[in-house]
């Protein structure tokens, strides 16, 4: 792919990663597009290394945290042992929409978060 021009890692999401886990990717890469246009032009060493780029990665790094410790609460078996769904009355049943718009206000709310972080270390 790369000697076709192709980058192997974009097409690598696309290809073997399911939606669910390719479309925050995207959403991500459209809040750093939006950035990148509304900011100043910077030298690509500047960027990567901007205030974005850094809280972008520390959300990943605490999702692959949180992923290690929802693994362990699998492993040993404790699910049954820290349910909170009965205190969350219908955010808990994912067949009422209000449980879905609760988690893409939440997403939303990341990316607004992630924008602005962005957009600030930019100037």
């Amino acid at each position: 792919l790369e000697m076709c021009g192709i980058a192997a890692l974009p097409f690598a999401v696309g290809v073997y990663l399911p939606f669910s886990s390719s479309a925050p990717i995207f959403v991500g890469g459209l809040v750093r597009y939006f950035v990148e246009k509304l900011s100043k032009p910077q030298s690509e060493a500047e960027a990567e290394s901007s205030a974005g780029v850094l809280f972008s990665s520390g959300l990943i790094a605490g999702g692959s945290i949180c992923g290690l410790l929802l693994a362990a609460v699998a492993a040993f078996e404790l699910n049954s042992k820290i349910d909170l769904s009965g205190y969350m009355g219908s955010l808990a049943n994912p067949e009422y929409p209000i449980a879905h718009m609760f988690a893409i206000s939440m997403f939303a709310g990341i990316s607004i978060i992630l924008f602005v972080v962005g957009k600030r270390g930019m100037k």
